[in-house]
């Protein structure tokens, strides 16, 4: 005989015991008032069946609570221990690759927009005054203060070349308002805008979009 089996009939022997014993007392007890024996084996088998039946039902019912009981600390367990397990090192990791990302991001969009600057600028500035300008406006992409600057001079183009290359510049990077373009505009191309005041430089931004050596972009990765 398996080991199981014998050890599930040994647990439950007690109980099938005690209901042989109750039925056999109500048969006894029945046979005192006068029944039959027919009549009282039909009731032992009975009370019998139904103290098993009830017994059956209890050790379900217990069982079912205490498999939820076990299932549900698993759970919460598992999610702690979900929480708990993650390394600090790996943490330490993905907020690395993370900012990664970003820098390279905004190196890419720096990149055009030094790619952009040497294509608008290449024929009307000396190279000298060309590398300046380019480290102007990275240093405008990273919000950066611009001091000391040398104004940059150009030649053929007009105010509103360079307010269109202001317009560009400002929705590339996206990272100031159009006021600080127009007061970076100013500074840097101090001789040729001496005359215009920022606020003025700002309100005519984007006048006649497709006028002019330098027009205004949709993107500058055009």
């Amino acid at each position: 005989m398996n080991f199981k089996y014998f050890e599930h009939i040994v647990k439950h022997l007690p109980v099938i015991s005690a209901c042989l014993l109750v039925g056999a007392l109500a048969r006894l007890a029945f046979l005192d008032k006068g029944v039959d024996d027919y009549t009282a084996n039909i009731i032992f088998w009975c009370v019998t069946a139904l103290g098993i039946i009830l017994y059956a039902l209890i050790v379900l019912f217990l069982d079912g609570i205490i498999k939820n009981r076990k299932i549900l600390p698993q759970k919460n367990s598992s999610k702690n221990s979900t929480k708990d397990d993650i390394p600090t090192e790996n943490l330490e990791n993905i907020k690395q690759e993370q900012q990664s990302i970003i820098d390279q991001n905004e190196q890419g969009k720096k990149d055009i927009a030094i790619k952009y600057t040497q294509n608008q600028f290449a024929l009307y500035t000396s190279e000298d005054d060309l590398k300046s300008l380019c480290n102007y406006v990275v240093l405008y992409s990273e919000k950066n203060k611009l001091d000391n600057i040398k104004p940059i001079k150009i030649e053929k183009l007009s105010n509103l070349d360079l307010y269109h290359f202001g317009w560009n510049i400002w929705k590339h990077f996206n990272v100031r308002n159009q006021f600080e373009t127009a007061v970076f505009l100013k500074n840097i191309f101090l001789e040729s805008l001496k005359e215009v005041e920022p606020e003025s430089i700002k309100r005519h931004l984007k006048d006649d979009e497709m006028k002019g050596i330098i027009t205004i972009m949709e993107s500058l990765s055009e």
